[in-house]
């Protein structure tokens, strides 16, 4: 049935004038965003849920005969079928079903019968068909136009009866660009310098000296971050660190040297596949590898590589194309023409990739999993030779102060020797046996030397004549060999080696029938392998694990052992000493290769010994509140030994270091913390304590100290002195937390006459103390007895530090490594990983309705694509970058779904404009600054931004810009400006990201726990804390709150829009965040006057009015602050920054809220 005629006269009445009166219909403005909402969803591209074989997305589908009607016939709204569709009375005949839940209005029925009348002019999508400039068209002579650009915004405006606005006072105009350009705002000195230039083109002059800063670089980095998905951790599952900084530094440099486009998207898909890539060009390809990475171990490895390449899709298609791609990946898309086989042909280009779906929960590699390149900041080299240079001129300081004390050390230590009646016999090597066959040779020093075969395991049998009686001491030495690996001491691989047993006898030379087995009372080692229970007493415990010499770290390196027998040995007429070493480890060939024993006499030796602590080891933790947690106890005060008491589970934590606070996990929980003391003599040993929250000190079982202490760990906090009893000793330390991280700090100060754990190796004269010995021990001595030659020391170890640190200063960055063979890629049916339907292949290829072929010459692969995106003649790229970079300047796109291009897209505000600007960017050569100049010197870029009423009802949202969109500031510029202001901003050009303040916990309440590197937040200490925000440590599964709270997203996906709110908690972080409290201290600390902190944040004066509720809140501040002066230095004591010497807290208290109050202004955040 047809639609009455007056029906339709109705509806074109309905019609809005301007477009009834005076524009034809278009087809892509009016009527295909109609036809896509109501109809291609079962009329449209995708095959497999078109309703009765009819499209409406075609010319072809639209005016093809069916059944003798036609959908559209031009010029005839009567007999067109569509038309006689939406309108029937019949609900079983009007389209859109009933059921689809859409329906067509009574405009925009008329509006489809206008079209028709008007001959039903149908146009490809604006968006598939390449840009051209058409001729910037004519405006009144009354109208200020700066470039052509405003001619094009001007003529929009006129066509619907409106005027641009005035341009923006010089302080509005100086504030809006430099915050667009470089993310912070000009000071005073920059503002009053722009006023006071009176050339005619100053502002040309500043924004070129903005474009030409390196904060310029830093700003649009902020916008690619968001883009490019960038994060510092994996993701999912333990969402571990990742060190992608390089690239972000790529980024922040591309922009700073005006990379042109093409090469900044040509680098980023396939830099390595450019010929002789440099390290920056595989680097940029990090931009395809920044997606989420699992590790989890029951995740599927075929299903995650799956993922990333469709991620990485998704990613290229909306940042490079405005396109909803990931739409076909399980069947044709609905609305636009790309078919699955599209998508998967684009994802051949992506799916030859050295990577797994799936890594390892491993710590190292996932900094950066393969593929990845080691970098190397640019600077490194020089800072390497600088720091050399400083390394050896100290080194020659230290030297100089060596030998002002030699003679000091010299005399020091040859009184202890001769105190203790310590002197070394002569004696020499006869013979060695082994147990298990290794073949040894007899070395001119007195050593035995393995060769040959090397055994899991040995026992040598050394023996030793001497003319000497009254031997006390006993020297076992492992020497360094060439012939062993690394020139270490252990047969193993790795050069280490474990002495199990040393066992010493005594046989008479003149009467063999008199022996004596030797019993040992005490033993000391020049080192011993950290990491364990290892130390060299378990030597004289034929049961204990032995003492491992740790040579597969400290390679060439000599170690030596001294044994102290209980008793004198030796017999008149000479004496036979063997001395048997058993190296019966269970890490198979940890046997030392070239073992040497020498023998001395002592009258006293046993207070030479120093005590000997253990490794620590921690029982628990033990959950339960703080008061009950404190009181219980819960068994390893107790503890008869550690390790080796049964009833306790203690755990190696290596990590735990002496003279370190050490940080441990949250909750309200008891943690305890056990060592072993060993010393030969009775003893008092004074230790400094420090704990977060509660301490509690045992002592061979016996509670000896308690402080119900609620506070953050420091050091000193308690100064204990115990009683150590001769033998072994069991310290246990308890920690009970009352919430957030708790913490631990232990500290023995040296006694007078042990003043280094190397003091006994002074009875070893200096002449026979080799292999590193003589150094290490006179370098001990010199840093206890010369606190000069101690500071050069520290300066010398920090430098050393320094240098080993650069040499090695390698990132890893994950990149894009292509494999020697394309991988066969099939149709994925519904896109699932487990389903390739191997009856539908995949060739390489871009989009068929976007050409479907790749230029002439390009190799067919990534590289061959990216250049084929940046063919001149695309069609997308250059229109949805140049709408980038306007949504970034103006705030909305000219086309406002900036990720969206397609037919669901929303129609471009000014699409002659941005086919027009397209167009010119490329002819640039791609030029981004030249783009950016363009529009921020427009008239329409100047323009006040005051509202305008009388334009509210043609333009209520300005999408023609008759004034210039004021916004919020995105929050990373929100917290610089405030640091920026206040003099705290480090701007510091790339590294590592920080972490500034943030509260406590958050990371673990998303953590899995341990496994995870990310499971308890460190904030940094000084610069970290003031960096700017572009460099702040992003965890994907909790990103920095702050942040989140002004709608950054979480990089967890490509996001090309943020998403604009003003809620209350913005203004809680403003006024109660610790970094924006700190930073309005800092902020009146440097002005201590309300008026200028008014114009440092918003760069123009107070009006009258502002200045008295300014003054009036002051007031009203400082009334409350002189009541509560407690109250002033709690505010004061935010932040780590520290106070002004001679300050008022009251007035300090009170402006530090003025400044709170102007930071969290609508005239500070609002970008005007």
């Amino acid at each position: 049935m047809n639609p009455p005629r007056c029906l339709l006269l109705a509806l074109g009445l309905m019609l809005p004038l301007p477009l009834a009166a005076q524009e034809p219909v278009d087809f892509n403005r009016d009527i295909r965003p109609l036809l896509s909402d109501r109809c291609f969803h079962c009329h449209g591209f995708d095959a497999q849920q078109r309703r009765a074989g009819l499209r409406l997305d075609t010319w072809e589908g639209l005016t093809q005969e069916r059944e003798g009607r036609h959908p559209v016939v031009p010029g005839k709204p009567a007999a067109s079928e569509l038309l006689r569709r939406v309108t029937a009375h019949d609900i079983s005949d009007r389209m859109p079903p009933a059921d689809s839940g859409v329906t067509v209005s009574a405009a925009e029925i008329a509006l489809l019968e206008r079209w028709i009348a008007e001959g039903a002019r149908f146009e490809r999508h604006w968006a598939y068909v390449a840009p051209k400039a058409s001729e910037p068209p004519d405006v009144a002579s009354d109208i200020t136009v700066r470039g052509d650009l405003d001619r094009f915004v001007a003529a929009r405006l006129a066509s619907k009866g409106l005027r641009p606005s005035v341009e923006a006072d010089k302080v509005t105009l100086c504030r809006r660009v430099t915050l667009a350009l470089t993310g912070l705002p000009p000071n005073p000195e920059e503002i009053d310098a722009f006023l006071a230039d009176a050339r005619p083109d100053a502002y040309g002059h500043l924004v070129d000296r903005l474009l030409a800063s390196p904060r310029f670089g830093e700003r649009m980095a902020l916008m690619w971050l968001d883009v490019a998905r960038y994060a510092d951790t994996n993701g999912f599952h333990h969402d571990n660190i990742r060190t992608g900084w390089p690239y972000r530094e790529w980024v922040i440099k591309a922009f700073n040297e005006n990379m042109s486009y093409d090469q900044f998207v040509v680098e980023q898909l396939a830099g390595d596949l450019l010929e002789n890539p440099t390290v920056s060009q595989r680097i940029a390809t990090a931009f395809c590898r920044m997606h989420n990475i699992n590790d989890e171990g029951g995740a599927l490895d075929p299903e995650y590589r799956v993922e990333a390449v469709a991620d990485r899709i998704e990613t290229i298609a909306t940042t490079f194309m405005g396109l909803t791609f990931t739409c076909s990946r399980c069947h044709d898309h609905k609305y636009d023409p790309f078919t699955q086989e599209d998508y998967y042909s684009l994802f051949a280009f992506f799916n030859s990739i050295e990577e797994r779906g799936v890594y390892p929960a491993n710590f190292e590699q996932a900094q950066a999993y393969p593929a990845r390149i080691l970098y190397r900041p640019d600077d490194l080299d020089a800072q390497v030779k600088a720091a050399e240079v400083d390394l050896e001129e100290a080194r020659v300081k230290l030297s100089g102060s060596a030998g002002a004390i030699l003679d000091e050390i010299t005399a020091w230590e040859g009184g202890v020797r001769a105190d203790r009646g310590v002197t070394w016999a002569k004696s020499r090597l006869v013979e060695v046996k082994t147990k298990h066959g290794t073949e040894v040779e007899l070395v001119s020093d007195g050593s035995a030397r393995a060769k040959g075969k090397r055994r899991p395991k040995e026992t040598y049998t050394l023996v030793l004549q001497t003319e000497a009686t009254d031997l006390r001491l006993v020297r076992v030495e492992a020497l360094g060999d060439k012939t062993f690996a690394h020139g270490s001491v252990g047969l193993a691989s790795n050069g280490n080696a474990v002495v199990n047993h040393v066992a010493v006898k005594a046989i008479s030379v003149t009467d063999p029938s008199r022996t004596r087995d030797v019993e040992m009372a005490w033993a000391w080692a020049d080192h011993e392998q950290p990491n364990g229970d290892f130390d060299v007493l378990n030597m004289l415990r034929p049961d204990a694990a032995g003492w491992a010499i740790e040579g597969h770290k400290r390679k060439g390196e000599s170690r030596t052992a001294l044994l102290l027998a209980k008793e004198p040995f030796g017999f008149d007429g000479g004496t036979r000493v063997e001395v048997t070493i058993a190296c019966e480890s269970i890490h198979l060939q940890h046997v030392i290769g070239r073992p040497r024993v020498s023998l001395g006499t002592a009258q006293k030796a046993l207070d030479a010994f120093p005590v000997v602590p253990s490794n620590w080891f921690e029982a628990g933790p033990f959950t339960g509140n703080f008061n009950e947690a404190y009181d219980k106890a819960h068994g390893p005060g107790g503890a008869t030994g550690v390790p080796t008491d049964p009833k306790v589970k203690w755990k190696h934590r290596p990590d735990i270091q002496d003279g370190v606070a050490k940080a441990l996990g949250g909750a309200r929980r008891a943690f305890y913390f056990g060592r072993a003391l060993r010393t030969p003599v009775p003893r008092k040993l004074n230790l400094s304590l420090g704990s977060d929250d509660a301490i509690k000190v045992y002592l061979n079982g016996v509670e000896i100290h308690a402080n119900k202490a609620r506070r953050g760990v420091a050091p000193d906090q308690e100064r204990v002195v115990i009683d150590l009893r001769a033998g072994e000793n069991v310290l246990v330390i308890k920690i009970v937390n009352d919430g957030g991280p708790a913490g631990v700090y232990y500290r023995a100060d040296a006694a007078a006459e042990h003043p280094t754990a190397l003091g006994p190796a002074a009875l070893i004269p200096k002449d026979m103390r080799e292999g590193g010995l003589d150094e290490r021990f006179s370098d001990a001595i010199s840093i206890a007895r010369s606190p000069t030659y101690a500071a050069l020391s520290r300066e010398v170890d920090k430098l050393e530090a320094r240098v080993a640190t650069l040499t090695k200063q390698t990132v890893p960055v994950l990149i894009m490594k292509e494999l020697p063979k394309a991988t066969d890629t099939y149709v994925l049916t519904r896109g699932s990983y487990a389903t390739p339907d191997k009856s539908r292949p995949v060739k390489r290829r871009p989009p068929g309705a976007l050409g479907g072929m790749l230029p002439e010459g390009a190799p067919n692969d990534r590289l061959g694509f990216a250049r084929w995106l940046t063919d001149p003649q695309h069609p997308l790229v250059a229109r949805v970058h140049v709408n980038r970079i306007w949504q970034t300047l103006f705030g909305t796109g000219i086309v406002q779904t900036t990720e969206n291009f397609g037919h669901q897209s929303s129609w471009p505000s000014h699409l002659a404009l941005l086919d027009w600007l397209s167009v010119a960017f490329v002819e640039s050569g791609w030029d981004q600054k030249a783009l950016i100049r363009r529009i921020v010197t427009s008239a329409t870029y100047r323009q006040a931004s005051r509202r305008r009423p009388d334009v509210a009802e043609v333009d209520p949202g300005n999408r023609l810009l008759s004034w210039f969109p004021r916004r919020r500031l995105e929050g990373e510029l929100i917290r610089d400006q405030a640091l920026y202001a206040a003099g705290l901003l480090v701007e510091r050009i790339g590294g590592p990201s920080a972490r500034p303040y943030q509260p406590n916990g958050l990371w673990r309440e998303v953590s899995i726990g341990g496994s995870s590197n990310t499971q308890v937040f460190k904030r940094d200490a000084g610069e970290g804390l003031y960096r700017r925000s572009l460099y702040t440590f992003w965890k994907r599964t909790s990103p920095s709150p702050q942040m989140a709270t002004f709608d950054a997203p979480t990089r967890e996906f490509c996001v090309v829009r943020r998403g604009v709110t003003n809620t209350p908690l913005q203004a809680l972080v403003l006024w109660n965040d610790e970094q924006f409290v700190e930073a309005s201290r800092l902020l009146a600390q440097r002005d201590m006057n309300a008026a200028a902190m008014f114009r440092r944040c918003t760069g123009r004066e107070p009006t009258a009015r502002e200045r008295t509720i300014l003054d009036r809140a002051a007031d009203r501040f400082m009334a409350g602050f002189a009541k509560a002066p407690q109250e002033a230095k709690k505010l004061l004591a935010i932040g780590e920054s520290p106070l002004p010497k001679g300050h008022d807290p009251v007035k300090l208290a009170t402006m530090t809220m003025v400044a709170n109050t102007i930071l969290s202004l609508d005239a500070t955040i609002v970008l005007n």
